[in-house]
């Protein structure tokens, strides 16, 4: 009778072809190579005495909820279990003298480093011997909505469910299922990778006192995973377009100021000692604006670049803070000449709707020319 298990000569199993529930591996098997059970339909793998390495060899089992690590198990890839949704149980024989489980997840012997947690997890607690989380331990598990920490661990802390260090500066790492975030006064920095795969956050509140978001290279990866609609900077809601721009921007560092007016914030874009694209800084200005349509921090920065600062509202269709600005002092930055470009935009763009209203202040506060009446609609 033909096996369901295919090894080589050197105790590498290379693929499974089999149907059954349960899953036993075969003494004598060392490896477990990538891909050898590929969305394969079991719910549970015994590993045998023999086996000492797993590598990434469990992808796509979407029906695999538990595995157990026998003695001889050394070496775990960080991709063994990747999109095993199901996944809630990580088992190690108690003679294993690298491995250790505990609630479930997978730890290093002396449990000073989670390394795995099962990706159908709902919530971990971090006891008091943990002072490492490896990078991918948590990145699988989208159904995680709550980290805690024991109160006597000297290396982290939890607030509202996420992950900080223990003197309250970096926050660390935010569940996978988490909805919305705020992030308390007094953290100065979000580490490298902290949001990755939190496909459902949609709302964010950043304090004054963050200062870095230390991403190196990969700071575009922060919130790259995220369809944020609301994104609080500094108290200001930005403008989902602006928030748009700022999440796109790439580069080595991003810094967010602390404890800065916004007319300070402002000349520092002004004098581009912070180097921000001119769109992210309109952007940034005009969420300021209909935060508080009276600040008056802003009105030199408006008057300044008032023509390129309306064209971007027209190109970004905001209707909504262009009647804003229609009704507010900025107006009197508008002339019969900046007034023509406006319309041609917003024609061009086809937004009628601020073609409309364009022109409706142009016949009540300017003189039409022959040039603007051929927009007429």
């Amino acid at each position: 009778m033909k096996s369901d298990f295919e090894i080589d000569k050197h105790g590498n199993l290379i693929d499974y072809h089999g149907t059954d529930q349960q899953v036993y591996i075969p003494y004598g098997v060392t490896s477990i190579q990538n891909k050898a059970f590929f969305a394969c339909p079991m719910r549970s793998v015994f590993c045998s005495d023999t086996v000492i390495k797993i590598g990434q060899g469990f992808y796509l089992c979407t029906s695999l909820t538990e595995i157990w690590f026998s003695k001889s198990v050394k070496e775990v890839d960080a991709f063994a279990f990747e999109n095993c949704d199901a996944m809630r149980n990580f088992m190690v024989a108690e003679d294993n003298p690298y491995f250790t489980s505990f609630e479930g997840c997978l730890y290093n012997k002396d449990m000073t480093e989670l390394i795995l947690c099962p990706n159908a997890k709902t919530s971990i607690f971090l006891p008091d011997s943990v002072k490492k989380v490896n990078n991918r331990a948590l990145y699988e598990c989208t159904e995680l909505k709550e980290i805690t920490v024991s109160d006597g661990n000297p290396y982290f802390t939890s607030n509202e469910g996420v992950l900080y260090d223990k003197e309250f500066h970096t926050l660390l790492n935010c569940p996978k299922n988490k909805i919305s975030v705020i992030i308390p006064e007094g953290v100065t920095e979000i580490a490298p990778f902290a949001f990755s795969n939190c496909s459902v956050l949609t709302e964010i509140s950043i304090p004054n006192s963050i200062t870095a978001i230390k991403t190196g290279f990969e700071w575009h990866w922060l919130f790259q995973d995220c369809p944020i609609e609301r994104y609080i900077y500094h108290g200001v809601l930005l403008l989902p377009y602006a928030w748009d721009s700022l999440k796109n921007l790439t580069g080595r560092q991003m810094f967010f100021f602390s404890n800065l007016s916004a007319k300070d914030y402002l000349d520092m874009i002004d004098t581009r000692n912070f180097l921000l694209p001119d769109e992210i800084a309109y952007g940034i200005v005009w969420s300021i604006f209909s935060h508080d349509p009276e600040d008056t921090s802003i009105t030199e920065y408006i008057k300044k670049n008032f023509e390129e600062m309306i064209l971007y509202l027209i190109h970004n269709k905001d209707t909504e803070t262009l009647a804003l600005c229609l009704l507010s002092d900025h107006a009197a930055n508008i002339t019969e000449t900046n007034m023509k470009k406006f319309i041609m935009k917003a024609n061009q763009k086809q937004v009628y709707e601020i073609q409309v209203l364009l022109m409706d202040y142009q016949q009540k506060h300017l003189q039409p020319d022959d040039f603007l009446k051929k927009f007429a609609l």
